[in-house]
């Protein structure tokens, strides 16, 4: 209910109110949304996490939006991409690089907090600080069937399976398009 919370935010930041109401509408009815959020699982946290990072995000709070990216990150590792997503939109902001360099710097610090205890408490626990994010990745090698299915599985899993997400492609398409970036 969080994550929908932030979903609404972050549309009524960006766009109005009618379009914040039918995203969190839409958001809230999608099958994965609604096969996650009655379980136990890192997800739907993570997504809470990365909804409420990116809501600090356009606050302009680049610390807590570290933050938040982080925590989001530990649990699930592939979320890691919003943090590259955010420093990546910060380089491309227009402004002066000392002022950039700043940000960035107040960003990847938000960002250090969690990640570095997280890295210390494992390399004291288990003397390797990276060994969850290797045996993650062999977990995924070796243990979960669909993943050797096909090389087509996000295509088959998530965009086949709520065609919505099918609208990314055409908002990349008008991002670039428009030059919005600038």
């Amino acid at each position: 209910l969080a994550a929908v919370y932030f979903l609404y935010r972050i549309a009524e930041h960006l766009f109005e109110q009618r379009v914040a109401i039918v995203g969190a509408i839409l958001f809230s009815f999608t099958p994965v949304f609604m096969m996650l959020s009655g379980l136990v699982l890192a997800e739907p946290l993570a997504v809470f996490l990365v909804l409420a990072g990116v809501w600090t995000f356009l606050r302009q709070r680049f610390f807590w939006t570290g933050i938040l990216l982080a925590l989001s990150f530990l649990p699930r590792y592939h979320f890691g991409i919003w943090i590259i997503a955010v420093l990546s939109s910060l380089i491309l902001e227009q402004g002066r690089w000392k002022e950039k360099l700043h940000t960035l710097l107040i960003t990847v610090s938000g960002f250090m907090v969690p990640a570095s205890m997280y890295l210390i408490s494992n390399a004291i626990l288990w003397g390797d600080a990276l060994k969850p994010f290797t045996k993650a990745q062999v977990l995924v090698d070796y243990a979960f069937w669909f993943y050797e299915s096909s090389s087509w599985l996000y295509v088959e899993r998530f965009f086949l399976a709520c065609p919505l997400y099918l609208f990314v492609f055409v908002y990349g398409f008008l991002f670039f398009r428009y030059k919005e970036w600038r």
